[in-house]
């Protein structure tokens, strides 16, 4: 498990059926053994509710975005230590309950970096006050 923080600005609604972009930005962390790994996914994504009435309590949307990896990571086994950029993205589906929270699975896509494959499936649930 990865210790994951994202940045959400104003109300989890929004999401309409003819689709919003907006800004994507999350922060993932792991550590072990003397090793680790921080990953800032920056970038842009397009979100589409899945249903016609959005003003529903509960919304079902789907999603795709287009990020900028920003990777930090030590290996001492490889004896890597460094900061290294990375092309991705990721696809993703969830539902907004209301104006202050959501639940969201992501499937993040990363180009291999010094050997290394960071992508990987997030489950997330959030709220906002």
């Amino acid at each position: 498990s990865w210790f994951a923080l994202g940045l959400g600005i104003g109300p989890v609604s929004g999401v309409t059926s003819k689709g919003t972009v907006g800004f994507d930005i999350n922060l993932l962390y792991q550590q072990h053994d003397g090793n680790h790994a921080l990953i800032v996914p920056i970038g842009v994504g397009y979100r589409v509710a899945l249903t016609k009435d959005t003003t529903a309590k509960s919304v079902p949307y789907a999603g795709i975005t287009a990020d900028y990896y920003i990777i930090n990571f030590k290996s001492n086994p490889e004896n890597i230590n460094g900061t290294y950029g990375a092309g991705g993205g990721s696809v993703l589906l969830g539902v907004n309950f209301g104006n202050t929270a959501n639940v969201e699975a992501r499937y993040q896509f990363a180009s291999e970096t010094r050997g290394f494959d960071f992508s990987g499936l997030n489950l997330t649930a959030g709220y906002r006050f």
